[in-house]
C-alpha cells in the first residue's frame, strides 16, 4: 500500500481479516454447509534499514510464518526499523 504508514497497514489488514472471517461463501460441494474462510496476513514497511526488495520480502515472510505458527487467522507485523511514528522516515513505498 504505497504512501501508507505501518500502523495504517496493520489496521487495514485486520479489517480485511475480519471481513473475510465474517463472510459466508457458497460451498458448491455441500450447499447446505456454508464455506468459512480465514485469512493470515504478514505486514511490514519499507524503511531506511531495508536495503532491497528481497529484505522487505524476508521481513513480511517472517511475519506471515509467525501468524501461521500461532494458529493462523491473524495479522502479524514485522517492523524493525525506526519507530513507526517517527515522521522523519519516508512513508512505505
Amino acid at each position: 500500500m504505497p504512501e501508507t504508514s505501518y500502523e495504517h497497514a496493520l489496521g487495514k489488514a485486520e479489517n480485511l481479516r475480519q471481513v473475510v472471517r465474517s463472510a459466508e461463501f457458497t460451498n458448491t460441494m455441500e450447499p447446505d454447509q456454508p464455506l468459512k474462510l480465514t485469512l493470515s496476513i504478514g505486514v511490514t514497511a519499507w524503511h531506511a534499514e531495508i536495503k532491497s526488495g528481497d529484505e522487505l520480502l524476508r521481513a513480511v515472510d517472517e511475519a506471515l510464518h509467525t501468524v501461521k505458527r500461532s494458529g493462523r487467522d491473524a495479522v502479524c507485523g514485522n517492523y524493525r526499523g525506526p519507530k513507526p511514528n517517527d515522521k522523519s522516515q519516508p512513508a512505505a513505498k
